[in-house]
């Protein structure tokens, strides 16, 4: 029997059982010589010993069993052939960074350079669970119990096996992964499409379904199964969620939330009154309905938004019977398309709705008239022209009250056909005259003018028509203060 030897390469060699002789082991090392040999030898449960050290010949004889091996060595200083002894590794069949329950694994105990010998494989492990007899340790259905270390060897017979391989490490996780479904806009404008991302962790070890539901109470409709891509665009409205599946088995995560889609559609929403009074008083039945233009035979559905809600009605109209003040503010409506709920228009353009009472609208007016006579006589600025015959600007003096006092730098007379008041705190009257030559030749006074000031006197009337008349103060804010 050969144990062949190439420079750096040994074989171990079971010696089988002898009856009553003797059997001759030869150590070669190809290709060169003046080698020198040393043997070896070890049983199932002993450490090695050496048997020959430094031997000329190249063969021994034996008559035990047990498990034997040589070395080769030559020179000064001595080089040594390598011993390259059989190793095990733990290995999983799918390479997969992270491991969820209730998945099918396997972890393999691989030989290397074991050639075509049948083997028994022996398996030991930290984790909670027995382990096998065989060269596979298959898990049917992961849990985080089967996490910990695997080491395996394996044995020809009683007395060959080779060492115990590296520790690999399992890590199960408790539990099934969600994958988020992320839109670049969750409007699908006329025309256009919305792209959808589905995210797992680990993408790169994952395949995908996609679902879509057209209205909230329908079942779910597959539109991918058992893609790669993460990706996909749409172009119709709905409800969508994916879901990730391991590449070539069975498990799968859990479903993703759900993400709505909405469709807008060409046809454009109007909204408008029915009657179409341009006052409308506390008590009134009034309709506001929403139109479709462009909508043809399609069955529509409105939504409508109003003050302080929003609701949604089967109806074209929202009727309001006994009209009252907090029935003011803006409406708007929408259509969506009956068989295709997430179909819709954009929403129309706002219609301001105000409810008056007789109270305010008396109010209104009387206010109204104050305010206008007010504006009448607050002119600051007031100015009298008066042109020579022969074009020329004269000059003039401005006074005020009854008494025709001089006001600040007019004493000598100005050029400036007008005067501009600063700081008015109290209602006067303003006359002016002019004069030219020299000596000095004045015209008669002008007639008298008021500058009304009625700032203090608008907000006092504001505040005691609210107080009196115990207005709301909606109503105040929004129409008198």
């Amino acid at each position: 029997i050969i144990l062949l030897i190439n420079h750096f390469f040994i074989l171990n060699y079971f010696m089988p059982e002898i009856s009553g002789g003797t059997l001759t082991l030869t150590c070669s090392v190809e290709g060169s010589g003046d080698w020198k040999y040393d043997w070896f030898t070890r049983n199932p449960d002993s450490h090695e010993t050496k048997m020959v050290t430094d031997g000329v010949q190249n063969s021994v004889s034996v008559s035990h069993e047990g498990i034997y091996r040589c070395r080769g060595r030559r020179g000064n200083p001595v080089f040594f052939t390598k011993h390259m002894p059989i190793k095990t590794y733990v290995t999983l069949t799918h390479n997969w960074t992270q491991i969820y329950s209730g998945e099918m694994i396997t972890v393999r105990c691989e030989i290397q350079g074991g050639g075509d010998t049948d083997w028994e494989y022996e398996w030991r492990t930290t984790s909670s669970n027995a382990p096998p007899t065989h060269s596979e340790y298959r898990l049917s259905s992961a849990s985080a119990s089967y996490s910990g270390d695997y080491w395996c060897k394996a044995r020809r017979d009683l007395y060959s096996s080779t060492e115990w391989s590296q520790a690999f490490t399992l890590t199960v996780s408790s539990h099934k992964p969600r994958p988020t479904v992320m839109a670049d806009k969750r409007t699908l404008p006329v025309n256009g499409s919305v792209t959808l991302t589905c995210s797992v962790e680990n993408s790169a070890e994952w395949k995908y379904d996609w679902f879509r539901r057209t209205s909230h109470s329908s079942e779910a409709q597959a539109i991918r199964a058992g893609e790669p891509g993460k990706v996909i665009s749409i172009s119709h409205g709905g409800i969508y969620h994916c879901r990730g599946g391991r590449r070539d088995t069975a498990f799968s995560t859990e479903n993703s939330e759900s993400v709505t889609i909405e469709k807008t559609v060409s046809n454009k929403a109007v909204v408008f009154l029915q009657p179409n009074w341009p006052l409308v008083f506390t008590g009134e039945t009034i309709t506001i309905r929403c139109g479709i233009h462009g909508g043809g035979s399609t069955e529509w559905e409105y939504e409508w938004s109003k003050p302080k809600s929003s609701t949604v009605s089967a109806y074209d109209e929202y009727r309001i019977d006994s009209a009252s003040v907090s029935d003011s503010g803006n409406y708007r409506c929408k259509g969506k398309d009956k068989r295709d709920l997430f179909s819709s228009t954009e929403w129309s353009d706002v219609i301001t709705l105000t409810i008056w009472t007789w109270d305010c609208l008396f109010l209104t007016f009387i206010l109204f008239l104050i305010f206008y006579f007010i504006f009448l006589l607050s002119k600051i600025n007031m100015y009298n022209r008066y042109h020579s015959v022969r074009g020329r600007w004269i000059d003039f003096d401005y006074y005020n009250s009854y008494s025709y006092e001089l006001l600040p730098g007019s004493s000598s007379g100005t050029e400036q056909d007008s005067y501009i008041v600063h700081g008015q705190t109290h209602t006067a009257g303003y006359v002016c005259k002019a004069g030219r030559g020299d000596p000095v030749i004045y015209t008669e006074t002008s007639k008298l003018k008021f500058v009304w000031s009625g700032g203090e006197l608008v907000s006092l009337i504001k505040q005691m028509l609210c107080c009196h008349l115990s207005l709301s103060n909606f109503f105040c804010q929004q129409y008198i203060l």
